[in-house]
């Protein structure tokens, strides 16, 4: 969040299944990591990716600096969502 602060303006977007606080924020280093290392299943990684970009769409984002490793998803288009960059997060 201090990044986006940094920025002056973004969007944070977390969405969590029934997590304490805690648990999230020890959640949060893996999120840096490229998909590959996820442990999550597929089906769950494309819900939330969906979910997330309702929520982007709905606040009116477009153009997108997504702050990770860079991600391909398909059908972000569907939203009007494109990834114009990737900025590398330290964990």
């Amino acid at each position: 969040m201090q990044r986006v602060a940094q920025e002056g303006h973004g969007v944070v977007v977390v969405l969590a299944n029934h997590e304490s606080s805690q648990a999230l924020l020890e959640r949060i280093p893996q999120l840096t990591q490229p998909p590959r290392q996820y442990t999550r299943s597929q089906s769950r990684i494309y819900s939330e990716v969906g979910t997330g970009a309702q929520i982007l769409q709905d606040l009116g984002v477009g153009k997108l600096r997504h702050l990770g490793p860079p991600l391909k998803y398909a059908g972000l288009t569907g939203y009007d969502l494109e990834v114009i960059e990737s900025i590398p997060f330290p964990g």
